[in-house]
């Protein structure tokens, strides 16, 4: 491991600390008041959780851009050397799961086994992509740092990590987190789990000022299709929006 994927874990672990207590709408961190992205906002989004039939069930998705804004801040050097330096991440969509019954503060080991095969991703054409079963070395090594900086703070055993490919089988992206989109991460019922549908919408709010509405002129966020103030349906690009003058 060299010296400069050091900076990665501690700023990573802070949204795992938020997700580990299963609390990351109420959790308060100092980098939400440093320049750039808000790392708060940034975990909100990229956390689902559901607690039903007495079960507790937190999809994590370490999402490209959420990954660049928790490290760009102690690292030394521009966005393009990070992505540079990282870069063998972007072949992924690197998700953690966790499932355990309600009221249980105790770890609660998972099978692998048994969460991989409840765990698909979904295209565009709805089709399931499943988790990889081989990653190279260097993401490995990358998830065992991560499991490693979590078991400081919770126990381990609670999560799974997943990977999946980032592309479908036609070679088309499966999300675009620049555009307008959505990520669909489905855990299948099982062992008295109900399915969890985990959607995660793009761009981020964290990542991506709001534009105007063409017709009201109030903020509207880059992920929506109609404005919320006066229901008029929005440009499909969130470019052409920031560019149409209100009437």
């Amino acid at each position: 491991m060299t010296a400069r994927h050091k900076p990665f874990l501690p700023a990573v672990l802070g949204g795992l600390v938020v997700i580990a207590v299963v609390a990351a709408w109420a959790e308060e961190r100092t980098d939400s008041q440093r320049p750039g992205a808000d790392l708060n906002a940034f975990v909100k989004e990229c956390a689902r959780a559901r607690a039903a039939n007495g079960k507790v069930q937190v999809v994590r998705w370490f999402s490209w851009e959420y990954t660049i804004a928790s490290n760009i801040e102690e690292y030394e050097g521009n966005r393009e050397q990070l992505e540079q330096e990282i870069r063998y991440l972007r072949p992924y969509i690197i998700c953690m799961v966790m499932r355990k019954p309600v009221g249980t503060s105790h770890g609660v080991a998972l099978d692998e086994a048994d969460v991989r095969r409840a765990a698909k991703v979904l295209d565009r054409h709805g089709r399931a992509v499943a988790p990889l079963d081989q990653v190279p070395p260097e993401v490995a090594d990358y998830l065992a740092r991560l499991r490693e900086a979590i078991g400081r703070v919770a126990m381990a055993a609670q999560y799974v990590f997943l990977v999946f490919p980032r592309q479908d089988v036609d070679g088309n992206v499966i999300v675009d987190e620049q555009r307008r989109d959505k990520l669909t991460v489905v855990l299948q019922a099982a062992d008295g789990y109900p399915e969890f549908r985990a959607e995660f919408r793009t761009p981020f709010d964290a990542a991506s000022p709001p534009i105007k509405c063409p017709s009201c002129a109030d903020d509207v966020s880059r992920k929506w299709s109609y404005c919320a103030w006066c229901g008029v349906k929005l440009p499909a690009s969130a470019d052409d929006a920031a560019a149409t003058p209100p009437k």
